[in-house]
């Protein structure tokens, strides 16, 4: 759970900040090469371990990244570290 107040608002009622175009741009990007790399897995008979598509689980989890990369994104840039002792 978020410790400061504002944050913890954000977290309950879901207002998170929208991803920038470049991250949407990102985000689409993954999920076309997790398509290619979904749908060649099944095509081609070399990417199989067995009977198990490998090339094609590794596909959807990186769509899955994508998508999740595209809505969401990323909160923002981090805030510098404290210098320590």
């Amino acid at each position: 759970m978020p410790r400061t107040p504002s944050s913890r608002r954000a977290f309950v009622v879901g207002r998170w900040r929208a991803p920038s175009a470049r991250r949407r741009l990102q985000g689409a990007a993954l999920f076309v090469i997790g398509l290619a790399m979904l749908v060649s897995g099944v095509a081609f008979k070399a990417t199989m371990i067995g009977s198990f598509p490998i090339l094609s689980v590794i596909g959807f989890v990186v769509m899955f990244c994508g998508v999740v990369l595209r809505d969401h994104g990323a909160a923002g840039r981090r805030r510098p570290r404290s210098r320590g002792i």
